[in-house]
């Protein structure tokens, strides 16, 4: 993978987790600038390269955790549903989709990316996740070097990865 600086103060701190990363067997790579550009494309003020990181993919990761646990919590899945809150009543949520459905729940879950900020105050809500997208599937990944996946230092912070089918995370 690798995980480049967003500044220099980063940068300084790279080179730190590099030197232990390389102290302890890691095999790791420190990249300045000009390698950066050089080997990826785009300019930061530098990066480690590192091998063996683990990957997961978030889709097939939500539908097992969805089959194998939530199901059987009686937990029901709206996806792509947007929704008006109608209020709580008798204990219960109750929800209108567009599509006119009313959904009655104890608790909802909203995933809403980086648009939560909109919602938190008046939801009365806590953002403690984050989301990601995936693209359709490409022919090829032309400059990407190894196909790695790829970190920066900046919060909130910049990931990306490509899949075992063809499509970039």
């Amino acid at each position: 993978s690798l995980y480049y600086a967003s500044s220099q103060t980063d940068a300084d701190k790279l080179k730190t987790e590099y030197a232990m990363l390389k102290k302890h067997g890691f095999p790791v790579e420190y990249l300045d600038d000009n390698q950066m550009k050089e080997r990826f494309g785009f300019s930061k003020p530098a990066a480690i390269l590192t091998e063996g990181d683990a990957e997961v993919n978030p889709q097939r990761l939500v539908i097992q955790l969805i089959k194998e646990a939530a199901l059987k919590q009686n937990v029901r899945v709206y996806e792509q549903t947007n929704v008006q809150e109608q209020g709580f009543i008798d204990g219960y949520w109750q929800i209108k989709a567009d599509s006119g459905a009313i959904i009655h729940a104890k608790k909802i879950i909203y995933s809403t990316g980086y648009e939560a900020a909109l919602h938190t105050d008046r939801l009365g809500a806590e953002l403690n996740r984050s989301f990601a997208i995936a693209t359709s599937r490409l022919e090829n990944f032309a400059g990407w070097e190894g196909q790695c996946m790829i970190w920066e230092t900046k919060r909130p912070y910049f990931y990306m990865r490509t899949t075992y089918d063809g499509r970039i995370v």
